[in-house]
């Protein structure tokens, strides 16, 4: 029996796991380059960058936001100026009103109110007043005091609800809008403004009816919409809307009616059999034919 060299197969051995472990980094690196996600060129100041997918999505989310809040803070700015305006009207009101008492009396005539009746009605409450006893006047005092506390207390829970119902159309709308952002950036569908108008509506109506649907159910929707729409216009067509169209897109629904066509045909049996070859006729068959024709007739 031959005896075997060791040496030369331990060195076999380690070539063996030596080149298993190149394929293996090598199925790894081209596993690595696979996974790496598509970058895109942006510009950022003037400065161009790679970012990422996720990068980009989250860069679109957060700019939308801060153009929302932008717009939000103008908004509030605006009102914010129109209600230093009326302050201001009203208090050279009030100045005009005590250098000239008449004044109201004209503002309330162009408010259509009886200035003379309440002022009567005033006189009468206090000569009532002035003939009270003490008693009387502590009770009706009294009475005044809880009629002024308890509108009061109706302004303030007036205020409280309004401010509850603000905060709650807020986080609302912050919510409504995080979805509508998720959505397209996530679909990457840039939608138009009369989309987005019709998801709102759609939306609105289904909370208003104690449902909710989500964006991707009411674009879902839409779609369908704008399918049946356009199926409709385009069975309404007549010569002259066709002859109208720009060329591109009569060229395009020629193309459309070409391949459904051509998806359409299927060969029959006769198309694809084989053609025959036509046989030679003897003299015999000719004659025999004739005959056969002018017995016919």
């Amino acid at each position: 029996m031959e005896s075997m060299d060791t040496g030369s197969l331990e060195g076999a051995a380690s070539a063996a796991e030596a080149e298993s472990n190149d394929v293996e980094s090598e199925l790894q690196s081209t596993e690595q380059k696979t996974e790496q996600k598509r970058r895109y060129k942006v510009k950022v100041d003037q400065e161009e960058l790679e970012v990422d997918e996720d990068e980009l999505k989250r860069g679109y989310a957060h700019n939308k936001a801060a153009a929302k809040r932008m717009e939000q803070a103008a908004e509030m700015r605006k009102q914010y100026e129109r209600q230093v305006q009326i302050a201001e009207g009203f208090e050279k009101w009030i100045d005009n009103v005590r250098q000239n008492p008449e004044a109201i009396y004209s503002l309330l005539e162009q408010l259509g109110v009886d200035a003379d009746e309440i002022a009567m009605r005033r006189a009468a409450e206090k000569l009532k007043y002035e003939y009270m006893d003490e008693d009387q006047r502590r009770a009706y005092d009294n009475e005044r005091e809880l009629r002024r506390y308890r509108e009061m207390e109706q302004r303030r829970e007036t205020e409280q609800r309004q401010q509850a119902e603000q905060a709650i159309l807020a986080k609302a709308r912050e919510t409504v809008e995080s979805e509508f952002v998720d959505f397209f950036t996530e679909q990457g569908i840039k939608p138009t403004a009369s989309i987005l108008a019709r998801i709102a509506e759609l939306k609105l109506g289904a909370a208003q009816a104690g449902r909710q649907i989500s964006v991707a159910q009411a674009y879902q929707r839409v779609q369908a919409e704008q399918q049946r729409a356009r199926l409709e216009l385009l069975a309404n067509l007549s010569e002259d809307d066709i002859k109208s169209l720009p060329k591109e897109q009569l060229q395009k629904l020629r193309q459309q009616d070409m391949r459904a066509f051509n998806q359409g045909r299927r060969p029959t049996a006769q198309a694809s059999a084989p053609a025959r070859k036509p046989q030679a006729m003897s003299t015999d068959d000719f004659f025999a034919m004739k005959d056969k024709q002018f017995s016919k007739r």
